[in-house]
């Protein structure tokens, strides 16, 4: 259904303009999403059951998997992917070694992806998150689109967390492409730039000033869609967020956005707000998330690894935590929001300035 309408308001533009119309922001999943070809994610199935193996085995209740086991299973590895490195397997038998809920989840999916085990080595730098919009390096090391014949595609399509950071890339987009002047914090490879059909809607030049503490990602060659985006100067620095945001010359921004980077500043997450509000113009909006304690994201952190440093801070009270942050507004001449994604991944704040 939704599909369905992007596709008829895509199709109305067409009509008045003569022209294809792409203005349509959007999940480029949608279709895919909305198929019976995919079965929804299950807790138990796709989480329990995983979660459960590694806290036991971490606990030497369930012994990890046996030199035979291991041994059947590398060289299965190798059958259906030739290509991959001594190095490699090396890796990732290390890990497996350790993990009883990942050498199941091998067993079970990872071992029939192409995809799946330069994903697991690339975690939790912001190149992991691109599996979220269908791409990603095989294991020949080449950067390509994931197919729907791979086992790791039922997972970009499926799995709540990705599902979310189509969603977060979808609402950044609608959010700025009116704004002249944006600050992206944490802002890694851009995906709102990227995936979702992004076109500003500005009649002045827009500005994007994003920062990320990576020196390496604006290097990379994913930003060449980024480049030839009409209407858009991109400004992208490297260095650490607070003292960016808070050294920042660039006068006052219409939106400041900081995606997935909130839940590792938690501690300071009140000064990052006030400092935010303080770079906002009249009507500006400082939009950020937290992530939740919930069943996907704790399997990601205990079967994959998925370790930070900082660590993140999950939300598992998240009516206090509403609080805290409306708390931390009261008396200043905003309007606070909060809004909670479908797959109950994240709980996003806009705040607006009123003057």
């Amino acid at each position: 259904m939704l599909l369905l309408c992007y596709n008829l308001l895509e199709a109305i533009a067409s009509t008045f303009t003569g022209k294809e119309v792409c203005f349509v922001i959007r999940d480029p999943f949608l279709e895919d999403m909305e198929s019976d070809v995919f079965p929804p994610s299950d807790k138990e199935i796709h989480g329990t059951k995983y979660t459960s193996l590694t806290l036991l085995h971490k606990q030497g209740k369930v012994e990890g998997p046996s030199e035979q086991e291991m041994n059947a299973l590398a060289g299965l590895i190798v059958d259906l992917h030739p290509d991959i490195k001594p190095e490699t397997l090396t890796k990732i038998k290390k890990k497996i070694k350790s993990n009883k809920g990942l050498y199941q989840f091998f067993l079970d999916y990872g071992v029939y992806s192409d995809f799946f085990i330069p994903w697991l080595l690339q975690i939790p730098t912001a190149m992991s998150l691109e599996v979220a919009f269908g791409y990603g390096y095989d294991i020949s090391g080449k950067w390509r689109k994931i197919p729907k014949d791979d086992a790791f595609y039922w997972w970009v399509i499926r799995e709540g967390m990705f599902i979310y950071l189509r969603e977060r890339a979808v609402n950044t987009a609608r959010l700025i492409q009116d704004k002249d002047n944006v600050l992206i914090l944490g802002a890694g490879y851009l995906p709102e730039l990227r995936y979702v059909d992004y076109e500003p809607t500005t009649k002045n030049l827009q500005t994007i000033v994003a920062v990320d503490s990576n020196a390496d990602i604006p290097k990379s060659k994913l930003f060449e869609k980024v480049s030839s985006i009409e209407d858009i100067y991109l400004d992208y620095r490297t260095g650490n967020l607070m003292e960016i945001l808070q050294k920042s010359r660039d006068g006052l921004f219409d939106a400041i956005v900081m995606n997935g980077v909130m839940s590792y500043c938690y501690d300071h997450m009140l000064d990052i707000i006030w400092m935010a509000i303080d770079k906002l113009k009249p009507s500006g909006v400082f939009m950020f998330d937290l992530q939740l304690k919930e069943w996907n994201i704790v399997r990601d952190a205990l079967v994959f690894d998925w370790k930070t440093n900082p660590p993140m801070k999950l939300i598992d009270d998240v009516k206090k935590t509403i609080e805290i942050v409306l708390m931390r507004c009261r008396n200043l001449p905003v309007q606070v929001s909060h809004s909670i994604d479908s797959n109950h991944q994240s709980v996003t704040f806009k705040i607006i300035r009123f003057k």
